[in-house]
């Protein structure tokens, strides 16, 4: 993808800063890593390997009892802020809502509100993923240091209290090849 491809897609969701772009492929399969995730400023624009669905699928047993898998629809997140995913350094959906679509639950319903969706790296044999968007696991480091060198170089001593926009796009409706 061409970062002037991105930018025109980008102007009608507003002017960021710093942006998290993902890109779900739209011969999206789960458990691969078939997405993928941008990371852009005036100085920057770096592409990763990722994946923006759960890994598996888990489906739901009606509205009140147990949900399936989450899936985070497309759209500007701005809900996203530097934190801990279990015990690491992530981007953490701790910043407001988002919407998802469930596993077993009528396409047309969608479940909004925290669920953790959160940016943070792969594991070592799946995308170790329930929902949430995540980073091939040897270009982690890569995608989170160069995530947190631009927003201290935008924002200073405020680097990991400032919202990080996420916009998740398909590859469908922008006619954009992943991976």
């Amino acid at each position: 993808m061409q970062r002037k491809q991105l930018e025109a897609i980008i102007k009608s969701y507003g002017e960021f800063p710093l942006l998290i772009v993902g890109i779900r492929n739209s011969n999206n399969k789960r458990g691969i890593y078939d997405d993928n995730i941008i990371i852009i400023t005036s100085e920057v624009f770096s592409v990763f390997t990722g994946n923006t669905d759960p890994t598996s699928y888990r489906k739901g047993r009606g509205f009140k009892q147990e949900k399936g898998m989450a899936t985070l629809n497309t759209g500007l997140w701005k809900s996203y802020k530097f934190g801990k995913h279990k015990t690491y350094p992530a981007i953490i959906q701790t910043g407001g809502d988002v919407i998802v679509t469930r596993d077993g639950i009528n396409e047309d319903y969608k479940d909004t509100g925290y669920f953790g969706i959160n940016i943070h790296k792969g594991g070592l044999w799946t995308t170790s993923s329930e929902g949430c968007q995540t980073i091939k696991r040897d270009q982690w480091d890569t995608f989170y240091n160069l995530a947190k060198s631009e927003a201290i170089r935008l924002f200073g001593d405020k680097w990991n209290s400032v919202v990080i926009p996420y916009l998740l796009i398909s590859s469908e409706s922008t006619n954009v090849k992943t991976v």
